[in-house]
């Protein structure tokens, strides 16, 4: 996918809300514009500063018009504020 999707497909899935929990508790929530959940996970798990011991887990799909609405292109990962 590009950073500019076509028309007919900006309401497709493009990528996951996840959260990322540390074992003292403390939860992130990361947009991942990965369509593939393992790739996503990959992401998570590099891109963002992770503690020894941090689990992955997918809140749900985030549309293609949601990510590039972000200002996201594919492979980016960003921190929900």
């Amino acid at each position: 996918m590009s950073s500019k999707p076509k028309k007919e497909d900006i309401d497709t899935q493009g990528g996951w809300l996840v959260r990322l929990r540390t074992p003292q508790s403390l939860d992130r929530l990361l947009y991942i514009y990965e369509l593939d959940w393992a790739k996503a996970k990959e992401l998570a798990s590099t891109r963002a500063p992770v503690v020894v011991g941090a689990t992955v887990e997918a809140i749900g799909p985030v549309s293609v018009h949601s990510l590039t609405g972000l200002g996201m292109t594919p492979g980016d990962v960003l921190q929900h504020d």
